[in-house]
């Protein structure tokens, strides 16, 4: 078999490589999710992203990493939330600290 040592129990049923391609897509989308520079779309890829690997830490029956998703997907809608409402606000001296923090 081709692919046994990368992947040595593939999926028989349709349900589980759908379980498995969404799990990829939401680490594809949690990786790009650090290169965001806009905090609104970070916080909301975070969160997409988390919620895709959900269904797969179900199906595996892991149910640790999908307590960790789950609380990761609901942070980061808040955090989208607070800032798509307008809770969520820097001051030009929280932004002149955060800009000059690395400069002693």
């Amino acid at each position: 078999m081709l692919f046994e040592n990368v992947l040595p129990n593939l999926p028989s049923s349709p349900l589980g490589t759908t379980f498995i391609v969404l799990a990829v897509l939401g680490g594809i989308l949690l990786v790009y999710a650090v290169f965001v520079e806009r905090e609104l779309q970070h916080d909301l890829l975070r969160a997409i992203g988390a919620f895709t690997i959900i269904p797969h830490t179900l199906y595996t029956g892991n149910t640790l990493l999908s307590v960790i998703f789950a609380a990761v997907s609901a942070a980061s809608l808040l955090e989208f939330f607070e800032i798509f409402v307008g809770f969520h606000r820097h001051t030009k001296q929280d932004i002149r600290a955060y800009r000059h923090d690395g400069e002693d």
